[in-house]
């Protein structure tokens, strides 16, 4: 693709004006506003308006996957974790998902937001979906801390009810 030529060159402006193009002409073209996306959060840290593109990706081509992607590595950078197990959960149903890694996301998520027993779901579903023996040790060390949080948590709450 062109645009990717300019931007492996370091033309990124004439990148995006090439992006902004096709979506003055077009402007449901899913894969130009998920690379558009990508280029706001890496290289102008414009989170609202990376998010607003790769949210018109999926909306637009819900069958690419790489929109997927980089809104979830958004989302969870910007710590919005409700919008991103739901977009992990659309992600879980595309063909060619990288399933293991929305597990993990998904997992992730949900032990950020104290729901554990969602999380330790999902870090056993990534297990399932891996062959890759030091991911497996990273989603059992995910499971031991949720579970240690769990018990955690449990033992602050009683302690605030006694």
């Amino acid at each position: 693709m062109y645009v990717d030529r300019l931007f492996n060159d370091g033309e990124f402006a004439e990148g995006r004006n090439v992006l902004e193009s096709i979506l003055a002409e077009d402007p449901g073209f899913g894969r130009a506003h998920s690379y558009l996306g990508w280029f706001y959060y890496t290289h102008l840290r414009d989170y609202r308006t990376a998010m607003n593109h790769l949210e018109m990706a999926i909306r637009f081509t819900p069958e690419y996957d790489v929109g997927y992607y980089h809104l979830v590595i958004v989302l969870m950078e910007r710590r919005m974790y409700g919008r991103l197990i739901e977009v992990v959960n659309a992600a879980l149903e595309v063909d060619g998902t990288d399933i293991e890694w929305m597990w993990e996301m998904r997992a992730l998520a949900l032990e950020r937001v104290n729901r554990f027993g969602e999380a330790r779901t999902a870090y056993i579903n990534a297990i399932r979906e891996s062959s890759n023996n030091e991911n497996i040790v990273r989603y059992r060390t995910g499971i031991t801390r949720v579970n240690r949080r769990e018990r955690e948590t449990r033992g602050w709450l009683a302690m605030l009810f006694l």
